[in-house]
């Protein structure tokens, strides 16, 4: 993994338009969710990674964890909708992710619209189309195995968490910040080639 610092993280984030909550009057565990889709585009892995950012005393934290921001090669290949497989644009969705449940799992649910590709030509190669759908299409943000190697079914569209462990650590910072700040919470998508100008 690429181990991004906070400071890289900010940065990149802040040059590209981006918000990055901070805590507010002493209420911490605003939560930052970034993901980072990573340039090499090799199908079934997870290959990206998921950034969880707060202050905390004028202190930055960070965790990040091993991630899918992109379908596997089973629903590339058998899309779940007509227009095809959705595959995610990069940007800040600002309170699109609710506390819920996916398939019976604590997850984060999508709950306002996000902008997608649809790939639709059935084969294994991931395509940013022309075409751009936005839409709440369920592509929640959840946890594939107990150390998930390969994306196969668990990802159609979905933001995936490859280890059980880290998807638990997520729910339990999620619930630290609920008393502060309400249930909604904000998905940042960036992508490496983003980082290759910062200075």
């Amino acid at each position: 993994m690429k181990g991004y610092t906070p400071n890289r993280l900010i940065n990149t984030s802040t040059r590209k338009g981006y918000t990055i909550f901070s805590e507010v009057k002493g209420r911490p565990w605003n939560l930052n969710l970034i993901a980072v889709r990573s340039d090499d585009d090799t199908p079934e892995t997870f290959d990206d990674e998921l950034y969880v950012l707060w202050e905390d005393n004028a202190i930055w934290n960070c965790l990040n964890m091993r991630f899918t921001t992109d379908p596997g090669v089973y629903w590339l290949k058998h899309p779940m909708n007509k227009l095809g497989t959705a595959i995610l644009i990069p940007g800040q969705y600002r309170g699109v992710f609710q506390k819920g449940f996916h398939k019976g799992k604590p997850a984060l649910r999508q709950v306002k619209p996000m902008k997608y590709w649809r790939d639709n030509n059935k084969d294994s190669i991931l395509d940013q189309t022309e075409f751009v759908d936005e839409s709440i299409a369920h592509t929640n943000l959840h946890r594939a195995g107990i150390d998930s190697q390969l994306i196969g079914k668990w990802g159609a569209g979905c933001q995936v968490v490859a280890r059980d462990s880290d998807m638990d650590l997520l729910m339990h910072l999620v619930g630290n910040a609920l008393p502060f700040w309400g249930d909604k919470f904000s998905y940042t998508l960036l992508e490496e080639k983003d980082f290759n100008s910062y200075y």
